[in-house]
């Protein structure tokens, strides 16, 4: 495996395939170097047949993901929890969706505070909804972060104890709105949906009964 036809990286363990069936299962786990973000690779399989010569696949390629892109989901609905998504919003700087041909809505049971630089794409079939239980919205964006919402619906929020029924944007926060839509979120301030005491950007979003 390499990032040139060179193949620079040679993983030494040998797999032994001995003649006693007709098929084999042959696997390894990668080890050391690590894969780098957003690279392409080539790699082939070699293999040595016992008293011949040397027999060389051909090449394949992959790409790594860039570094910070998180995927939620395996395409399917079932892998799209609120778990999965908390999970991936502790380490993300991109978060995109996998669940499959048909909208999903993801049922979110607490506040999400955005603590560094994110973006976050729906696809166009992702729903981020509250409980509706009137515990909370569902993000606040702290100081000096920006938050980028692409082709996703939030609804439901309902905050009680502060502005922003989906969304507060903290002073020097900012927030940028693209193809998002808001639905039936309620603050007992202001904002039914969004609370901006920072700076927000808004293109072809949608707001309804807020």
């Amino acid at each position: 495996l390499g990032t040139t036809l060179s193949y620079e990286y040679i993983y030494e363990a040998i797999t032994p395939i001995t003649t006693s069936f007709q098929g084999w299962v042959v696997w390894d786990e990668w080890g050391p170097p690590a894969l780098l973000p957003d690279t392409l690779y080539h790699w082939r399989f070699v293999f040595t047949p016992s008293g011949g010569s040397t027999i060389y696949g051909a090449d394949q390629t992959f790409r790594t993901l860039p570094d910070g892109r998180v995927t939620v989901g395996t395409g399917d609905p079932a892998g799209c929890t609120a778990s999965a998504f908390t999970t991936a919003l502790a380490t993300a700087k991109e978060i995109l969706f996998d669940c499959g041909a048909l909208p999903v809505t993801i049922t979110l049971s607490s506040s999400h505070s955005i603590t560094s630089n994110l973006t976050i794409d729906g696809g166009n079939k992702v729903t981020l909804a509250r409980q509706n239980d009137g515990a909370g919205n569902h993000f606040n964006v702290q100081p000096g972060v920006h938050l980028t919402l692409k082709r996703i619906t939030l609804s439901n929020g309902t905050n009680t104890a502060d502005c922003g029924g989906a969304i507060k944007v903290l002073a020097t926060g900012q927030l940028t709105l693209n193809e998002t839509r808001f639905d039936s979120n309620t603050s007992y301030a202001q904002g039914g949906a969004v609370c901006n005491l920072g700076t927000t950007d808004i293109s072809a979003t949608l707001f309804t009964t807020n």
